[in-house]
């Protein structure tokens, strides 16, 4: 049976008086044009499909297609500090680190989004040009105002039942700020979790076992 899928937008965007329609800075040239499949069968097929489109986020979850506002400065620096600070371990354990830059294929559902931080040894199984979530070891997002039901319901959900070792949300608008790690996937669902402060070290367990300092992901005023 073919699944059923919607179209869901996050959040109304804001609209620009120089532009008329679309977020703030939005111009039409900036869509890459993609020629329209025979058929789309799947949400997968349509996030496939769909263009991108600059400072939108897409995820196809759940038989859902769901469009977000991308993350701004803040997020971006997140991301690429989580790069950095792993850099010399997974230069260590053949591991490659992403930040916000690869499609992973979350099974059995197929389930596919850029996840804002990844971990994947060297030589990660694939689906197509995707990353198969059966090879990766941790996935993460940062949550920003755009994406806060996705990020802190949705993609632990996917991550779960993909049986992805570790999850990290970093919530850096939550009250308080704080980051909680995932683990030990049982049938779908996360059996363990820990809640730190945003700041504090945190212990990542195996299969990444390292502990990760959380004040990396805290916006500072000279950046």
């Amino acid at each position: 049976m073919s699944e059923r899928f919607t179209v869901d937008r996050a959040v109304e965007p804001a609209v620009s008086a120089d532009v008329g329609v679309g977020p703030v800075g939005f111009d039409e040239s900036d869509i890459e044009p993609v020629a329209q499949p025979t058929r789309l069968r799947t949400a997968r097929d349509v996030y496939r499909w769909l263009p991108r489109i600059p400072g939108w986020s897409v995820a196809a979850i759940d038989g859902r297609i769901t469009m977000s506002p991308a993350g701004g400065v803040g997020h971006a620096l997140g991301m690429t500090a989580f790069v950095v600070a792993t850099h010399s371990v997974a230069k260590e354990r053949d591991w490659i680190v992403f930040g916000g830059t690869v499609d992973v294929c979350f099974f059995p559902r197929r389930d596919t989004y850029v996840p804002d931080l990844v971990i994947a040894p060297q030589g990660c199984r694939t689906w197509g040009d995707d990353l198969h979530s059966a090879g990766v070891l941790l996935v993460g997002e940062i949550v920003s105002p755009g994406t806060t039901q996705v990020d802190r319901i949705e993609k632990p959900a996917t991550a779960a039942r993909a049986g992805i070792p570790i999850m990290l949300l970093v919530d850096p608008i939550g009250r308080p700020a704080s980051v909680i790690v995932y683990s030990r996937p049982v049938d779908g669902r996360y059996e363990e979790s820990i809640t730190v402060d945003l700041g504090v070290t945190v212990h990542l367990p195996a299969p990444v076992d390292l502990d990760l300092d959380t004040s990396i992901f805290i916006r500072r005023a000279e950046a």
